[in-house]
């Protein structure tokens, strides 16, 4: 259960903050939190649209689309997908003037704990990255993510890692595009990591 302290009692955001299931309704703000973003990196703005993917996946029971709530405003989420023995981070954003405070942690804790409660047969989490993104990787390699060779062999395996490259394979989308990376976490290592409050 994760704990939610009044706003008004603390500045410490990293534990003044609530979670739920995303809705239709949520869509704009979630695009908004992911301009934000951009906006912050000084890059161009992705051209998203509501009515395409990832947003046309809300209510796929094979996905989670959690926001983070502060004052009963979103200012973060993530999307996961879970398959086979793997669950996947699609997407993790915060936006702008929440950033270092604690909050990228406390969603991908969150993404942990609804992957487990929902993946039965949970063996590995990966994510997608950015080579460039350098403050991104360092992020995940702190909460003990790896970087995962993108070796034909990964197809054989038959852990999450592989189940994750089939379906990559199926999609016609393996080996991944030149400049984005593969990145995982065995979950049993995970599980110790999630059950801290």
């Amino acid at each position: 259960m994760v704990k939610m302290i009044n706003a008004d009692t603390t500045d410490d955001l990293s534990t003044n903050y609530s979670f739920r299931n995303a809705e239709k309704k949520d869509i704009d703000d979630m695009i908004d939190v992911i301009g934000d973003y951009y906006s912050f990196l000084k890059k161009h703005k992705p051209l998203v649209d509501r009515n395409k993917e990832p947003w046309t996946w809300i209510s796929d029971y094979a996905l989670t689309f959690r926001v983070l709530l502060i004052k009963k405003k979103i200012c973060g989420f993530f999307i996961s997908r879970h398959i086979h023995k793997n669950t996947h981070l699609h997407s993790l954003f915060v936006k702008n003037n929440y950033r270092n405070k604690g909050l990228g942690g406390v969603l991908l804790k969150e993404h942990w704990r609804e992957a487990i409660k929902k993946n039965k047969n949970l063996n590995t989490f990966t994510l997608h990255m950015h080579s460039e993104n350098k403050s991104a990787v360092g992020f995940y390699l702190n909460y003990g993510y790896k970087k995962i060779i993108q070796s034909p062999l990964l197809l054989k395996e038959t852990d999450g890692f592989g189940s994750w490259a089939l379906n990559c394979k199926k999609k016609d989308q393996w080996p991944l595009r030149e400049g984005i990376e593969l990145y995982g976490l065995v979950a049993n290592e995970d599980k110790k990591i999630v059950s801290i409050q």
